[in-house]
């Protein structure tokens, strides 16, 4: 079943009686996923949680997260191939992704821009460091949807372009 994407305020973080935002955490190493899993729950997140691109895109299949943090580097599929993926796909390109790594080669930096990563945060790093950079996401998501919203309301507004 396809869920309906959140707009505007109906989209919100931490513990609140508002619709939860779903976040999809894709990464190899088990402690460092149950790790962010935990914490992003405590937080108030709905979050599903997979060890590979592969899974993800499976996943992807049955629940369409707000947003998607994924590790570069991991076995059957990476987070780059996967990300690409997403932004090539009608359905998904519009799902914010955060790309997590250990590793600092600049060719990384560059390649998370062209596949529309939207965050490039190296590992280490501490919860709440990813948690400001979800927020940020959760707030440039709330804007580029409220934006939509009023282009479908006002489609005049089109015609000054």
């Amino acid at each position: 079943m396809q869920q309906k994407p959140m707009r505007g305020s109906q989209i919100e973080s931490g513990k609140s009686n508002r619709p939860k935002y779903r976040i999809m955490v894709v990464e190899d190493e088990d402690i460092l996923r149950e790790t962010i899993t935990r914490y992003l729950k405590k937080q108030g997140y709905q979050v599903w949680n997979v060890a590979n691109g592969f899974e993800a895109l499976l996943l992807l299949q049955y629940h369409k997260p707000h947003l998607i943090i994924t590790d570069i580097r991991m076995p059957k599929l990476g987070g780059l191939t996967m990300a690409e993926g997403l932004h090539n796909r009608l359905e998904t390109k519009n799902i914010p992704v955060i790309l997590i790594t250990a590793y600092r080669e600049e060719n990384y930096f560059e390649r998370a821009q062209e596949v529309g990563a939207i965050y490039f945060l190296l590992k280490p790093f501490t919860l709440s460091e990813l948690h400001e950079k979800i927020k940020s996401a959760i707030k440039r998501q709330e804007e580029k949807n409220n934006e939509i919203d009023e282009l479908e309301k006002n489609p005049q507004s089109l015609d000054a372009f």
